[in-house]
């Protein structure tokens, strides 16, 4: 039995897209930012709701507390979409995590955790605002942070830094990134269209990697906390796995602290 492409997709509930110059699309979306959209059938009269992209986070945390792993000291992942392959990486390294969507009251837990973690999501950053107010006491240095993606730029935020819409967003697998510090490139997978505003870094922070492409900002680092934050995402299920040393160095620090 044979099916065409379209009869395949159709059986087994795949939306497709036919017809359209996805180029001019992609050119449109550079120019004007996100913008809202939707898929529909052509015989379809009525216009579907767009999703408003200001709340998309909160359409793809997972709500409620999730504990899982037996390791020897607790993690606060504060869910704002984040990807398996993240808590894997935490759980593969001796440690538990506690996973809270960030509309939860998750300050509850911080009792109960060693380390917090500001993994991926979507969305502009500067519409969680709110989310930007609370976290700003998790900066006091009591329990070490690390940001990613989305997270960096959350907690960017959160120290006094300002973010912004990049003309050509970040999105493949070989972005070169460099770090500030050894001097040494990696290449590291990618998905934003945001980044933080590299002269807007208070005090106390340093940048920790910059992207060699166009100079953006990539990573923060405190000069005496235990806190970071990288732009890329380190953990890369399908690669590269150039910085799972990120991962490393977070896991060490918490494992190395004497608990509270």
């Amino acid at each position: 039995m044979r099916d065409t492409l379209a009869d395949w997709l159709s059986s087994a509930g795949v939306p497709a897209l036919a017809g359209v110059d996805t180029r001019a699309i992609s050119r449109r979306l550079r120019a004007e930012g996100t913008m809202s959209g939707v898929l529909r059938r052509a015989e379809q009269g009525s216009r579907p709701t767009a999703l408003d992209m200001r709340h998309v986070a909160e359409q793809v945390a997972e709500p409620g507390i999730h504990r899982e792993g037996a390791g020897e000291r607790r993690v606060l992942v504060i869910d704002c979409g984040t990807k398996r392959s993240i808590i894997d990486s935490l759980l593969e390294r001796r440690l538990s995590v506690v996973r809270a969507a960030f509309f939860e009251k998750w300050e509850s837990l911080l009792s109960e955790v060693d380390a917090v973690v500001l993994p991926n999501g979507p969305g502009d950053p500067a519409d969680l605002v709110a989310l930007v107010e609370r976290l700003r006491p998790l900066l006091d240095g009591k329990k070490p942070v690390l940001g990613i993606c989305l997270g960096h730029q959350l907690l960017a935020l959160a120290a006094g830094a300002t973010t912004y819409k990049l003309a050509y967003g970040h999105r493949s697998q070989n972005q070169p990134v460099v770090d500030m510090t050894t001097r040494r490139t990696y290449l590291t997978s990618q998905n934003h269209g945001y980044a933080v505003r590299t002269e807007s870094i208070p005090s106390g922070f340093v940048p920790w990697f910059q992207n060699l492409n166009d100079g953006t900002n990539e990573g923060l680092a405190h000069e005496t906390l235990p806190i970071m934050s990288v732009q890329f995402h380190p953990e890369a299920a399908s690669g590269p796995h150039d910085t799972r040393f990120v991962f490393d160095r977070f896991s060490q620090i918490v494992l190395g602290r004497a608990r509270a």
